[in-house]
Order: structure tokens, then sequence, then C-alpha cells
């Protein structure tokens, strides 16, 4: 009867701590999430204002566009990733 016991605490400590990790994790990503967001926000921006100018940098637009897709395929790869490492 005693080691059922000691074998159900076990198991709801592991639970707990698992839920604790998994938490942690989702809490992690959203702020990785976050930055993401923030830094596309910029550079969205940046190439909205440049793609407005007279006369056009294209150079410079080029890169600003490979930013904000470079960006878009972190958050996909962010997103994708399993939420707990396995």
């Amino acid at each position: 009867m005693k080691e059922c016991h000691w074998f159900e605490t076990a198991r709801a400590r592991l639970a707990l701590a698992l839920l604790i990790i998994e938490i942690a994790c989702v809490t992690l990503r959203a702020r990785e999430l976050d930055d993401l967001y923030e830094e596309y926000a910029v550079a969205a921006e940046m190439l909205k204002r440049l793609q407005k100018e007279t006369p056009r940098r294209e150079e410079l637009i080029a890169e600003y566009e490979g930013l904000c897709l470079s960006i878009q395929a972190a958050v996909v790869e962010l997103l994708e990733r399993p939420i707990i490492p396995t």
C-alpha cells in the first residue's frame, strides 16, 4: 500500500514538473514571437517607406524585402517547432 502511494505521489510531482516546463516553453516561445513580430513591423514599415521614395533605392529595397522574408521564415519555423523538444 505504501509503495502505491509513493508511486502516485511521484507521478503527480512529475506531471506538475512537466506542466511547469511546458508553461515555461510556451512563455519563451511567446517572447520569441513578440520579438520577431516587432522586428517584422519595423522592417515592413521601412520597406513601405523605401518603396514610396523617388528615386527608388532598389538595392536597399531588395535588402529589406529579403529581411522581411527571412523574418517570416523564422516565425513559421518557430511555430512549427514542438513546444517541448523531444
